[in-house]
This record gives structure tokens, sequence and C-alpha cells, in this order.
């Protein structure tokens, strides 16, 4: 009697738990979307130190004087020390292609340096001054928002609020009532924040991109986007 009682139990679990993992019917399924535009308030830098000399030492040597260059011209410019990251070393022979090989032509020495900027006020005295020191060259900048995530939730929420007034839509045109969510999914492929790879935030590497006539940086905006799949029970009123 127990082992019956025991089966019995069993199965019952195993048929709820596959209710649960079915959306139950009749239902509606819709798609919410929202997105929001915010202005950037901070910029990625990425900066490459490469110095290449006939001999390691000199190499090394020279691109140690970079390094402390740039990390000077930083703290001038009042960059917090917390937000500059430096790659360790990295060091070996340096060739070239030509005459359909490739030939040793000396040493080079590297360090990448990886900064946030918020005082987009020194944007260009930053161009300028790094174009000065040997060795030096900018990779990439990108723009990036310091208060992404308040924005994702608001922009979710939005989203879901989107969902729900397109289900009452649908809904109210089928002579019927949505009831509560029996399923909610947040599409990540839409959802990513907008990188510096993207095309609507990223400053290429020309000190005359993306400014005005006065100099000053045209930010324009960061598109936040938010698409979320809610399926709600349907109650239908027709008699």
């Amino acid at each position: 009697m127990k082992r019956l009682s025991l089966f019995v139990a069993i199965l019952a679990s195993i048929n709820l738990y596959t209710w649960a993992g079915e959306t139950p019917l009749p239902h509606i399924t819709v798609y919410g979307t929202a997105i929001t535009d915010v202005v950037p308030d901070e910029m990625l830098w990425s900066v490459q130190i490469r110095i290449v000399r006939q001999s390691p030492e000199d190499a090394s040597a020279e691109e140690a004087k970079a390094v402390k260059e740039v990390l000077s011209f930083l703290k001038q410019l009042r960059v917090d020390d917390k937000r500059v990251q430096m790659s360790q070393l990295q060091f070996g022979e340096n060739r070239e292609y030509s005459s359909s090989s490739w030939v040793k032509s000396g040493y080079y020495a590297r360090t990448d340096v990886a900064f946030k900027l918020t005082d987009f006020s020194q944007y260009q005295k930053l161009w300028t001054g790094l174009a000065k020191i040997s060795g030096v060259s900018v990779e990439s900048t990108s723009y990036d928002d310091s208060k992404r995530i308040e924005h994702r939730k608001e922009t979710r929420k939005k989203a879901l609020e989107a969902a729900r007034e397109k289900a009452v839509e649908m809904a109210g045109i089928l002579e019927s009532q949505i009831q509560e969510p029996v399923e909610v999914e947040e599409d990540m492929s839409v959802n990513q924040w907008q990188s510096g790879n993207n095309n609507r935030n990223s400053v290429q590497n020309d000190e005359n991109q993306n400014t005005r006539e006065d100099g000053q940086l045209a930010l324009g905006t960061i598109p936040i986007q938010v698409r979320v799949k809610v399926s709600f029970r349907l109650l239908t009123t027709q008699k």
C-alpha cells in the first residue's frame, strides 16, 4: 500500500512538472520592445605604446620612457588613476614584409594602456598631447554610460508595459480578456548593450571625427534596447 501511494505521488509530481513546463491554453503571446536614448558620460580609450629599436635594450628603455610620459600626461589632465589599466610589457623580434618574405628588423617593446575619460572638455588636449609622444597610437575610443544598469531597468519596465498594452488590445479585438502572465522571457540577442564597436557610439581614429566646428564633441546618444516575450492566460468573454 505504501509503494502504491508513493507511485501515485511520483506520478502526480511528474504531471505537475509537465504542466508547469508548458504554457496553459488558451493564451496569448506578445512581444514588447522599448528603446531609451541616453547621452554618454564616459569615453573609453585604448592606447598602444610600441617602440622599435635595433637592440632589445634600446627598445625596452625607450618604451619605458614613453609609458612614463603617457601616464604623467594622463595625471596632468586629472584622469583618475583608478580608471587607468596597463597591460604587461610585451617584447620580441620585429619583422617586416619585404621582397616576398618576412625579415627581421630590430626588436619591439609594447604596452597597452586603457582608461576612461569623464571630462569631455579634455578630448582635444588628449589627442594633441598623445600625438606628441613617440611610439604612441590611439587604437580606439568609444562612448559608455555610467548609469546603463539603471537605464536598462527602466527600459525593461517600458518593454513589459508595451507587451501588456499590446496583449490587451489584441485580446479585446478577439472579445477576450488577458489574465495573469504565465511566461516571461527577455530576448538577450536584442538586449546587448551597444558597445564601442557599434557605429552609432564609436569614435574613429581621426581627431576631427565627431567634433563640431568649435572643437567640442558631438556626443549624440547611445540606444539601450530591450525586447521581452510575454504569454498571458486568455479568458474568452463571448457568450
